[in-house]
């Protein structure tokens, strides 16, 4: 294991403001219907995928941990619409199979 950074007071009131209002949408989230997880996953989707945005996050996580090749993560963006399009109209909230002979 590397060397662990400690983060600023200011880091951690940052951090404890994100956690709070992740919480705050999970307990939303909660409450959808497959339609709507359908849609708020093709939203976050389509945000990421938008290029300009991409790039922006790709810079920032090259810049941020040292690692990757710029080119090689910009062509990741593709993925993004393989998986949408895969994960899309699968169900994902629920019950989504069971096998009694295994117990799950």
């Amino acid at each position: 294991m590397g060397k662990e950074k400690e983060i600023t007071t200011e880091q951690q009131e940052e951090l404890d403001t994100a956690f709070g209002r992740a919480q705050k949408a999970l307990a939303i989230i909660a409450t959808y219907d497959q339609a709507k997880v359908d849609r708020l996953c093709q939203a976050v989707a389509w945000a990421v995928a938008n290029k300009k945005t991409f790039l922006e996050l790709v810079d920032m996580g090259i810049k941020e941990s040292g690692l990757g090749d710029y080119v090689s993560r910009q062509n990741k963006r593709f993925k993004i619409r393989g998986v949408l399009r895969d994960a899309l109209r699968q169900k994902s909230i629920g019950i989504i199979e069971e096998i009694p002979e295994k117990g799950i």
